[in-house]
């Protein structure tokens, strides 16, 4: 990804600007997940504490909490572990 190769603190800046853009714009918020934006941003800021993350969360302060799970690093996993889980439960049961 091109962005990458800013520095943090432009990235910071953008990101903020797109997070007060998206809190005004109900059409912008849906075409930025459509676009793949929301799962973009979710990757850039995946370490706690930093200076992307709390841009991150004014992006991600304006959608549900269940969609930025969703487009989250990980989340798929979680739901196979859930997944796992739930089929090993099952099993447990039938055998009982």
């Amino acid at each position: 990804m091109a962005c990458r190769q800013l520095p943090e603190s432009i990235m910071k800046m953008v990101m903020e600007q797109v997070g007060k853009v998206l809190a005004n714009d109900p059409s912008g918020r849906a075409q930025f997940v459509h676009s793949g934006g929301l799962a973009a941003v979710q990757q850039m800021g995946e370490a706690p504490g930093t200076a992307l993350r709390e841009a991150v969360e004014i992006i991600n302060s304006n959608y549900p909490e269940e969609i930025v799970h969703y487009y989250s690093p990980g989340y798929s996993q979680q739901l196979l572990q859930k997944l796992d889980a739930m089929s090993a439960s099952n099993s447990a049961v039938a055998v009982n």
